[in-house]
């Protein structure tokens, strides 16, 4: 189950146990959980193109042509 499905289910389940909250605010609640979730593993992603670009890395079969490539390039195709 996704996070967003978990956060959908803990909303309706604080909605039926007669939660003090709206069911907007149960709602925009776990948008904002869900927001936060998205933001830290964007953060984790940058950590991770940052301590590997630019090292000279290469990969092997990128292209399912067995020929090695820079994993710069990986990160430049996809828009990194």
């Amino acid at each position: 189950m996704s996070t967003k499905e978990q956060l959908g289910q803990l909303c309706r389940e604080a909605y039926h146990k007669g939660s003090p909250l709206s069911i907007e605010e149960i709602v925009t609640l776990a948008d904002k959980l869900y927001q936060a979730e998205i933001a830290e593993n964007a953060a984790k992603l940058a950590d991770i193109k940052d301590s590997l670009y630019g090292k000279g890395l290469q990969v092997a079969n990128w292209h399912l042509n067995g020929e090695l490539e820079p994993l710069d390039n990986f990160f430049e195709e996809n828009g990194w």
